[in-house]
């Protein structure tokens, strides 16, 4: 056994606990989105009379997407993958969360 098998051992279980922090986050930060697009879209004052899941959801967007910014990449093994996964996630989450506060911004 070499040392590159050892050291794969003992990668797989923070890659599983790292992805399922990541996979928490991103559903949380997906609902986040959810309510927030739903308040902003709405054209029924009773949906969201007083703003608070826009206000709030875009507010815990952020949070969460850093947490998924900075859990994912300990999911796949370093390499080219993992910069293709990070350039692309990366500026998808906070562009998301950047017009979510444009949306609260203009509501």
């Amino acid at each position: 056994m070499s040392a590159g098998d050892r050291s794969g051992g003992r990668r797989l279980p923070k890659a599983v606990l790292a992805g399922t922090v990541a996979a928490v986050a991103g559903l949380f930060w997906l609902y986040c989105v959810f309510l927030a697009a739903r308040s902003w879209l709405a054209s029924d004052p009773a949906t969201d009379p007083h703003g608070y899941a826009l206000l709030f959801a875009t507010v815990l967007a952020f949070p969460s997407a850093g947490v998924v910014a900075v859990t994912l990449p300990f999911v796949v093994s370093a390499g080219p993958r993992r910069t293709a996964l990070v350039k692309f996630v990366v500026p998808v989450l906070f562009g998301v969360s950047t017009l979510m506060l444009v949306a609260l911004a203009t509501a």
